[in-house]
């Protein structure tokens, strides 16, 4: 298996080119990805030992928990092996919390606070620009798709992919991956992507191919990155509460909450445990595209499971109280540290921190 030694792994601010250089070249050996995969657990057995506050990304996250549920969760051969080389390369304590705080500045806040938010996630003052992803990159237009909607409602014969027992209900179409995740910047005229770390990672972790990377305008408002879900079970994709289940056969899912409520009573009463989508058009709609689901799934796994859902929720809501959505312009990873940073002075008397954050 062989993974390209010219491009770069993923743009990890806290780890040298040359730590990543190392990384893809481990990746290329002749090892099983088993054998990655258990002295990554070997290692993280030894990381374990390690005093939990001492192993902190920002306040409250375990950066432990996130590598291994990075690991565990990894939507792909590819990505499991990506996340086993990464963690085998670091040279110990430091380099381990620094690889999972990139993680989480750069994969999972960004899918966190741009799926709770409905506002766009791009912010002159915390662009990441990357050259090489970059360039790789079709900028999603400010557009929104207006087939977007009706492909959804015809494909599925305007009924939720899940809710199918309640009569009459109101539909949403759902971006199985955000807009916002690759969004042009208004503010440089589209000459800088939003957020291409993040793909950069999922380049690896998902194994996405390049044409998908560049095709994203096309693809993000594709049929295939919707589905069409009643209100409530929208609301609950968008904040990880629930996610879609690959099983062997295709275009077969079992539905998975992970809310620590339980599932809503809405889908209790009349939800399906397992959706096979299809086509219900006389027309040629694709159906969901079972990366971006996998994608899906695997972030709200991580999420979850290793205990990151919670603080970065709090980082938001605290900065954003008595506001439902959070404010665009506030999704940069550069954002997220400074949040941290008050958070730490403050503590609980969050009352007097600010609402408009800008990290130049």
């Amino acid at each position: 298996m062989y993974y390209d030694l010219t491009r770069p792994l993923s743009s990890l601010s806290q780890l040298s080119d040359d730590f990543l250089k190392t990384v893809l070249v481990l990746m290329n050996d002749a090892t099983p990805t088993v054998g990655h995969v258990a002295e990554a657990n070997a290692r993280l057995d030894v990381f374990e030992n390690v005093p939990v506050e001492n192993r902190r990304v920002g306040t409250e996250i375990d950066s432990l928990r996130v590598l291994r549920e990075m690991l565990n969760n990894a939507p792909t051969e590819r990505g499991k092996r990506y996340v086993a080389c990464a963690v085998i390369c670091c040279q110990g304590q430091e380099q381990w919390v620094r690889l999972a705080s990139d993680w989480v500045h750069f994969l999972l806040w960004p899918f966190k606070s741009a799926y709770k938010s409905k506002s766009p996630c791009a912010s002159p003052h915390s662009v990441i620009t990357l050259p090489e992803t970059e360039a790789s990159i079709t900028v999603v237009k400010e557009r929104r798709d207006e087939h977007f909607l009706r492909l959804l409602k015809e494909r599925q014969a305007n009924k939720c992919a899940v809710i199918v027992n309640l009569g009459r209900i109101k539909t949403i179409g759902a971006h199985i991956i955000r807009r916002s995740i690759a969004k042009a910047d208004k503010s440089n005229a589209g000459l800088h992507i939003s957020l291409p770390a993040t793909w950069d990672i999922l380049r690896h972790y998902a194994d996405l191919s390049e044409d998908t990377i560049r095709d994203l305008e096309n693809i993000i408002d594709s049929p295939s990155n919707g589905i069409l879900l009643q209100t409530e079970m929208h609301d609950g994709f968008d904040d990880f509460e629930w996610y879609f289940e690959a099983t062997d056969q295709p275009d077969v899912y079992n539905i998975k909450w992970l809310s620590e409520d339980g599932p809503l009573g809405t889908w209790v009463t009349g939800g399906l445990e397992q959706v096979r989508f299809t086509n219900q058009s006389a027309n040629d709609i694709p159906l969901p595209n079972a990366q971006f689901l996998a994608i899906h799934a695997a972030i709200a796994k991580v999420l979850h499971l290793s205990g990151a859902a919670e603080p970065l929720d709090l980082v938001m809501d605290r900065f954003n109280s008595g506001s439902s959505p959070v404010p665009s312009g506030k999704y940069g990873s550069a954002d997220l540290a400074i949040r941290w940073s008050l958070l730490e002075l403050f503590g609980d008397n969050f009352t007097h921190l600010p609402t408009e954050i800008r990290a130049h």
